[in-house]
């Protein structure tokens, strides 16, 4: 080791994130550099990047590296003539433009995008303080912990005869022997929200300050717990909502005598019919045989859907199409029940299928003349998707006007198709 350029050092230590050089001065009673940072930023810039000033958990210093690790993420540019004016202060004024270590960081200062600051996380500074505090009575360098857990996402540890944050926050920016300046890529590195910072006694190099950073920061934790709080709350209402549905839906379907079921559940033994379908047809041929009592007991009193657009939530008898239905109810007469025969299924299943299959030859699928539409929405519930079907004026008109045949694919997105045949 050259004691030599070891005694021309001003009380600098600095270890990379894989590998360490050390560097130290054999007189610890050298003064150390202040900088005043308000002649360099505005008020409102430093307390934006006092992210810690309230934590009473960290000293004075340590707040410190909160401060000056957010100002250089957040005022590169402003930052490089504070960082000038300390290299010069400290007496190494020639290295702004000899050391590769110090020219690099003038260059990155000149020309980077500020970042986001840095806010407090308290694990973090745990894990900080673990480090320090263990490393420092054990004599240790580098992040081989020995009982101290993990769990940062990144780390960096400095030492030195000095304990401020400043002289902290410097020496891990320039990084000065350090290949790759890992330090200097962790302070800058836009994808950590959080970071724990703490200062504690070395047995060897007087101090050490460990920081360790991570993804996300107690604002952050705070922010998600509320909102999965709300969420919980929104889900347990619309559960509980749903539920009130489902009951007053049982207790109106339990007012249809055993013989009005069967009469309109006729499609139930049909092998050719999905379960989805033969709901709709029975609910359907309720409403054509029996339209005003549908209206009484179903349609009038929910029409009990899972889920409501917000708008319509409090107020859907003032819908038009909704009133459209109820006025047709009110006035119409009982009609025989629709019960679509296999061949008609089979040519919608044919549609189907080639349009799931992104095939579009749809003639080859008709085996007599007619017309049909489909289209496509996201499957609810069966009733739920039946009382959005009779609310659509297109499908009402062809299920009660037409007569025609519908079929449906239960899945992802759900299909519709009508056939309306000559």
């Amino acid at each position: 080791m050259n004691f030599a350029r070891i005694s021309k050092m001003r009380n600098k230590i600095t270890t990379s994130f894989l590998a360490f050089s050390i560097f130290w001065s054999l007189n610890s009673s050298a003064q150390f550099v202040r900088i005043d940072p308000t002649k360099y930023f505005t008020s409102s810039e430093l307390a934006t990047a006092n992210t810690a000033v309230n934590e009473d958990y960290l000293t004075d210093e340590e707040k410190n590296i909160y401060l000056y690790t957010n100002l250089v993420r957040l005022y590169p540019k402003k930052f490089y003539e504070f960082y000038r004016a300390y290299v010069i202060a400290d007496g190494e004024e020639a290295k702004l433009r000899s050391n590769q270590y110090y020219t690099s960081l003038t260059k990155e200062l000149k020309t980077r995008k500020p970042v986001g600051v840095l806010l407090p996380e308290r694990k973090m500074f745990e894990l900080a303080e673990c480090w320090a505090v263990e490393s420092g009575e054990l004599g240790l360098l580098g992040h081989d912990r020995v009982d101290c857990p993990r769990g940062y996402s990144g780390e960096n540890c400095g030492y030195g005869y000095d304990n401020t944050g400043l002289y902290f926050v410097m020496l891990l920016l320039i990084d000065e022997g350090v290949k790759g300046v890992g330090h200097r890529k962790n302070i800058l590195y836009e994808e950590f929200k959080g970071l724990g910072a703490a200062i504690r006694d070395h047995k060897t190099y007087k101090y050490d300050a460990v920081q360790n950073f991570s993804y996300t920061n107690d604002y952050l934790k705070e922010q998600d717990r509320i909102r999965e709080e709300e969420e919980r709350k929104q889900e347990e209402e619309r559960l509980t909502k749903l539920e009130a549905r489902k009951r007053s839906f049982e207790e109106a379907m339990s007012k249809w005598g055993q013989e009005e079921l069967e009469a309109a559940d006729i499609t139930r033994s049909l092998s050719y019919l999905n379960e989805l379908e033969k709901d709709l047809y029975l609910y359907t041929n309720l409403v054509k045989l029996y339209p005003k009592k549908f209206k009484e007991l179903i349609w009038d009193q929910g029409p009990f859907f899972d889920q409501l657009q917000p708008e319509l939530e409090n107020g859907i008898q003032k819908d038009p199409n909704y009133r459209r239905v109820s006025n047709w109810l009110a006035t119409a007469g009982s009609s025989p029940p629709t019960v679509p025969n296999q061949r008609e299924i089979d040519v919608l299943r044919c549609v189907i299928d080639r349009y799931l299959s992104g095939k579009e030859n749809y003639k080859s699928c008709f085996q007599f003349a007619g017309a049909w539409r489909f289209q496509t929405f996201y499957s609810e519930s069966n009733f739920n998707d039946i009382m959005n079907i009779f609310l659509n004026p297109d499908d009402f008109n062809d299920l009660f006007s037409k007569g025609a045949t519908m079929a449906l694919h239960k899945g992802d997105p759900s299909i519709k198709l009508f056939l309306t045949t000559n």
